[in-house]
């Protein structure tokens, strides 16, 4: 079936029940003590958070070959023989290729605007059809279970080092003994197996605005005030009463120092000298 790239999307069998919806199939089992690597191996796969449009390359334009792919993947992902794998295949091919490029400004715009699913579903889809290539053209024969669903093949997606996704399936096989593969399995498989995780990026700490930095400088001259206050010259003995006179009077102008220099926290974006200096 053919399809034009401006045909809207809505019709199309299936394409909301696969790509705009995550599976609801979950890896921890109802009544059992779950393993502590079962939690980790069973986090949805999320990448990076920032869906900002990145820089793009100035040319948009696809030649006549790039338009007939984006067609065919397009066809793919919508066609009547829905499936994870091949969805998962075309969206790989229109991101490594940019073939969005000519209406939409990144590949999460694309799959939003065009399919109305998250950048974070669309890297799902990619990975596990990655790991279900992989499990398929180490089996030509045709010996081991198919995989049957992205939600399936989850667990598999947090390896790292994707090489051993083919070993953890078929020692999976062996131990479903003719049942369904599932989810569950390949993260105990994969637990038992002692397989290296993937760890996500995490994102830089954001720096505080001027007027967190004003409100942590305050609540700290707060307690510092409350601190001498609470000092008892009495409790010294003689030889130490002066001193500790002087020295509270001192910490008492510092504050009131520090107090008369900040600004009014009830702007809505207080600037301070050394604010940056102060955020470390």
């Amino acid at each position: 079936m053919s399809t034009s790239i401006d045909k809207p999307v809505e019709n199309a069998q299936g394409v909301g029940e696969l790509l705009a919806s995550a599976p609801s199939a979950s890896l921890r089992p109802q009544g059992e003590e779950q393993k502590e690597c079962d939690t980790e191996v069973a986090a949805n796969i999320v990448t990076s958070s920032d869906d900002k449009p990145k820089e793009e390359p100035a040319e948009k334009s696809l030649s006549s070959s790039e338009a007939k792919t984006l067609a065919e993947c397009e066809d793919r992902i919508h066609g009547a023989n829905l499936s994870f794998l091949q969805a998962g295949k075309a969206l790989e091919t229109i991101s490594v290729q940019r073939l969005y490029r000519e209406r939409h400004k990144t590949f999460n715009g694309y799959c939003k605007e065009r399919w109305g699913f998250t950048p974070q579903r669309a890297d799902q889809l990619i990975r596990a059809s990655e790991v279900a290539t992989a499990i398929n053209d180490s089996d030509p024969n045709g010996k081991l279970p198919k995989p049957e669903s992205e939600g399936q093949l989850r667990p598999l997606t947090r390896l790292a080092d994707m090489s051993e996704a083919p070993l953890v399936w078929e020692q999976a096989a062996e131990l479903a003994k003719g049942k369904r593969i599932t989810a569950r399995l390949l993260a105990d498989t994969m637990c038992d197996l002692g397989c290296e995780l993937s760890t996500p990026a995490k994102a830089p700490p954001k720096s505080p605005t001027p007027k967190q930095v004003v409100k942590r400088i305050s609540d700290f001259a707060d307690g510092l005030r409350r601190k001498v206050d609470a000092l008892d010259p009495q409790a010294m003995s003689p030889d130490d009463n002066e001193s500790l006179r002087q020295g509270i009077a001192v910490l008492r102008g510092l504050i009131k120092e520090i107090a008369d220099k900040l600004p009014d926290l009830s702007q809505e974006d207080p600037v301070v000298e050394g604010t940056d200096a102060m955020s470390t």
